[in-house]
């Protein structure tokens, strides 16, 4: 008897539990406002560790605005190594619609917009 009323009492508090959960739509949603950083400047240094153990260093100078309407725009320009220097990214994060990525390579001289399926890919 002790042992059904037991399996009851947490059947019930799960069953409340699992009621108070916020859809995953509303979850994101929440998530993304939680991250919205107003607008923020910063230089970072950036120290990346390959598997073999060599590693590289970064220097970047980032800039974020958040505008009213939930959309998100953030610059980053490559201050070091000379090899990379001056290779910038603009991202749009739009609250609606597809994502933006611009990238200048200054070696190439041109601007392009970087594609959904090679966010995957290694740039720098």
């Amino acid at each position: 008897m002790k042992r059904i009323l037991f399996l009851f009492i947490m059947g019930l508090s799960l069953m409340r539990i699992s009621a108070q959960q916020p859809d995953a739509s509303e979850l994101m949603s929440k998530s993304r406002e939680l991250t919205l950083a107003g607008s923020m400047v910063a230089n970072v240094h950036l120290s990346i560790t390959e598997k073999s153990g060599t590693s590289r260093a970064r220097t970047i100078s980032m800039t974020t605005k958040t505008f009213l309407n939930g959309q998100e725009k953030r610059f980053i320009r490559f201050l070091e190594p000379a090899d990379v220097k001056g290779t910038s990214m603009l991202i749009i994060d739009n609250k609606d619609i597809n994502d933006e990525m611009w990238i200048y390579l200054p070696a190439l001289k041109k601007d392009q917009a970087y594609c959904q399926f090679l966010k995957k890919e290694e740039l720098l």
